[in-house]
């Protein structure tokens, strides 16, 4: 009888501290994500490109996306990937004389593994697009654009439709996806486009 008692406490007692844990790993880990993702300034992205970008006979075109994600959290990010969408917005020159349309192409779709960032580190990378990844047709855009918008827009603005940042935390127990939609990458001006 002293026995069968004894298994039961020990027993009670492994549970309770597993039940614990797993609340404790819980907490951390949703705690750590609203860390993470409640300061602007732990996810940040960036250009910058070499080449010229509308010139068509520009093979060396590469134009980066650089980001910056900062784990303030308590685990690691594992299985870090980026989904970039990226759309080029430029007003068409029309026929007739000062009438000009707007119009929105897509530039490039694609994907990217970064795998994982350490805790309490910052993941620095690029994205890297060059001109035999591009979508659109640059011609089209080179001799059609109005080189004097409406309303000072800028000539081409590049945008990227959607950010997608997917991965794993807390031990591979929570899956994150992160979407940022419609994020102005680089607008463009007369001397930047030459």
């Amino acid at each position: 009888m002293r026995t069968a008692r004894l298994i039961r406490s020990i027993a009670r007692l492994l549970l309770l501290i597993l039940a614990s844990t797993m609340s404790l790993v819980s907490f951390l880990g949703g705690y750590s994500a609203v860390l993470i993702l409640s300061d602007e300034d732990n996810i940040d992205f960036d250009y910058s490109y070499k080449g010229r970008i509308l010139d068509v006979n520009d093979t060396t075109l590469e134009f980066r996306v650089e980001f910056k994600f900062k784990n303030v959290g308590y685990f690691d990010l594992e299985d870090l990937e980026l989904e970039l969408e990226v759309y080029v917005r430029y007003y068409h020159e029309d026929y007739l004389p000062g009438k000009s349309v707007r119009r929105e192409i897509k530039a490039y779709e694609g994907e990217e593994d970064f795998g994982d960032c350490e805790s309490g580190l910052t993941l620095r990378d690029n994205f890297k697009i060059v001109r035999s990844d591009v979508l659109c047709n640059v011609t089209d855009i080179r001799y059609n654009y109005d080189k004097n918008p409406p309303d000072n827009e800028p000539i081409v603005e590049i945008i990227a439709r959607d950010i997608i940042i997917t991965g794993k935390y807390s031990l591979s127990l929570i899956e994150f996806r992160v979407e940022i939609e419609k994020y102005s990458v680089a607008k463009l001006e007369q001397g930047e486009l030459e």
